[in-house]
């Protein structure tokens, strides 16, 4: 973090309580107004972002017992807000320099972790921005262009001073990095509806997606969208997902080591276990159809699709792998070498030290084990079902 934001931690008060959300949009509207062009105010945007970040960071760090999800909720908020103020400088922005108003409605959707309110430190914000041109528009290029030039400036405006730290990821939008900044309504419909050519893993990116800015019309409608088409018949390609997984271990895992998110047993195992059964089970039970994985477990649990003893293992390995993921992000510095260090190294011991494990370092190695090999048995057990 910016040394200039070392000087909060005198402000006890402010470290130990969270800002509500209104409060948040309150504060970031007095500074950003206050800005008297276009780099004033995407500066104060950007210094209320790190400042709101770092003091989340600051609580965790501080009070890291604290319930389970309070500081991705907190993260969460502070992110919502400033892609919704952002979008709205960006778009008065474009239309002074166009000489238009706003064309039709526009929206941004989280997916990833962002749209499952589960952002920790270091997380990258997975977005895509939809439009839908006013009914009346004869020129659709103008709208096209309108909302390209928007998301160009909102990926200037929102600047990131680390990789991978409130890095805004588009990666995830129809036809990848060959489409358009911005997609329409119809060409979003187009490409995720059944007979679409989005990709197995596309289609199962759209269990996280939310709302967050914009359109609040246009974001329910893509909501609703969003349920039709993922959860109208119980389908689910699990061979799909077995590949992708077998290539995210292959290339992406180095020989020998334990990546915490990607390993076999990791995070993204516990994942795809909960996002296949919501993809299964969410067209007869709507309250699995949530973006967030940990309320997903317990509402799977709830309507009786996981017995208690996987609900309660699964739960527990999901938080822990969520803690460790974070605690070696503080440990390492780092947003995105998640491999878990040698087990005899001072690292090892300083990330046992972080998540004050019962036993230290030998206690952590167990609990990785542990967690470990219930996921990737309970991934083998489902795989072994499904055939």
């Amino acid at each position: 973090q910016q040394q200039t934001l070392f000087p909060l931690v005198t402000d006890v008060e402010l470290i130990q309580r969270p800002r509500e959300r209104f409060e948040l949009r309150r504060q970031l509207s007095e500074e950003v107004d206050g800005g008297t062009d276009w780099e004033a105010r995407v500066a104060s945007l950007n210094a209320f972002k790190d400042r709101e970040m770092f003091v989340a960071d600051m609580r965790h760090i501080v009070w890291p017992d604290r319930e389970f999800g309070l500081f991705s909720r907190e993260l969460g908020d502070v992110a919502d807000c400033v892609l919704e103020r952002a979008l709205e400088i960006c778009c008065e922005d474009v239309a002074n320099k166009m000489g238009v108003l706003p064309p039709g409605r526009v929206s941004i959707v989280g997916l990833g972790k962002f749209g499952g309110q589960e952002l920790g430190f270091a997380s990258d914000i997975e977005l895509v921005c939809v439009y839908d041109p006013p009914a009346a528009q004869a020129d659709v290029s103008t709208v096209a262009e309108f909302y390209r030039r928007v998301v160009e400036r909102l990926l200037g405006a929102i600047r990131s001073h680390r990789a991978g730290v409130f890095e805004l990821d588009l990666r995830l939008r129809p036809h990848g990095q060959a489409g358009p900044l911005a997609s329409s309504l119809q060409a979003f419909a187009s490409y995720y509806r059944d007979d679409g050519p989005a990709w197995p893993f596309e289609r199962q990116a759209m269990v996280k997606l939310r709302a967050v800015a914009g359109s609040q019309s246009l974001g329910d409608e893509l909501e609703m969208l969003r349920d039709q088409w993922i959860y109208s018949d119980g389908a689910c390609d699990v061979a799909a997902m077995r590949a992708m997984r077998d290539r995210q271990v292959r290339q992406l895992v180095r020989a020998g080591s334990f990546n915490a998110k990607l390993s076999p047993g990791g995070l993204v195992d516990s994942e795809y276990l909960v996002q296949a059964w919501q993809l299964e089970h969410g067209h007869q039970f709507s309250e699995v159809r949530t973006t967030n994985t940990l309320q997903a477990i317990d509402s799977l649990h709830e309507v009786g699709i996981l017995q208690h003893t996987v609900w309660s293992s699964l739960r527990e390995a999901y938080v822990f792998q969520r803690r460790l993921i974070d605690s070696l992000r503080v440990v390492r510095g780092d947003a995105r070498d998640l491999t878990v260090p040698d087990r005899q190294t001072a690292e090892f011991m300083f990330l046992a030290r972080r998540m004050d494990i019962d036993g230290g370092p030998d206690g952590l190695a167990r609990a990785i084990d542990g967690h470990a090999g219930f996921v990737e048995s309970l991934a083998a057990e489902r795989d072994a079902a499904v055939g």
